[in-house]
């Protein structure tokens, strides 16, 4: 990715819910902007890399702030929606957090896991609760459980300590890491 441009996912139909909860009707909009705006999931829509901020400027047009909260953000893809669940005021500054580098990513992936009482997943390597808790109900779908652990298998052969942190109260204690944040 480019500097200040993290990588991003933008959901469409998030985007449907999300501009429905600022009381405008997303079925106003769906001419001319199918590729981002339909009632429910498709895979059909995701163009991948760079090119989902093509996605993701077409819906700023017609609504910023919804727009950012329907797109998953750097490295850990944490939705806009759950800005407050990773220590933010708005979904806005997030988004400049996001954008400023990897080590804001991982703080509000930490506080996220935190306040969304993921780390006892973690720590008893539940990776099925962690999946659809994370991800949501379709987490099987997209086989999310699979790919974490094929992931960390993977990561763990090549580097045996490197998630290591992951499951340890002392991940608050890591370089960038604000103090206390899993407390």
């Amino acid at each position: 990715m480019a500097p200040g441009r993290p990588i991003i996912l933008f959901e469409g139909h998030i985007f449907w819910r999300e501009l429905k909860k600022r009381g405008l009707d997303p079925e106003r909009y769906v001419v001319g902007n199918e590729n981002i705006l339909y009632p429910s999931w498709r895979r059909e829509h995701y163009y991948g890399g760079i090119r989902e901020y093509e996605r993701l400027e077409k819906a700023r047009e017609i609504h910023k702030e919804a727009a950012d909260a329907s797109t998953s953000w750097g490295m850990f893809q944490v939705m806009g929606f759950n800005y407050v669940m990773c220590g933010y005021g708005s979904v806005d500054e997030m988004v400049k957090d996001m954008c400023t580098g990897e080590d804001k990513q991982l703080e509000a992936f930490a506080r996220f896991i935190k306040l969304a009482e993921l780390r006892p997943n973690l720590e008893r390597k539940d990776w099925i609760g962690f999946a659809k808790r994370y991800n949501g109900p379709r987490y099987a779908q997209n086989h999310y459980d699979k790919k974490l652990i094929g992931d960390l298998r993977s990561r763990k052969e090549i580097c045996p300590n490197e998630y290591r942190f992951l499951f340890r109260p002392r991940f608050y204690a890591m370089p960038g890491i604000k103090p206390g944040i899993f407390r």
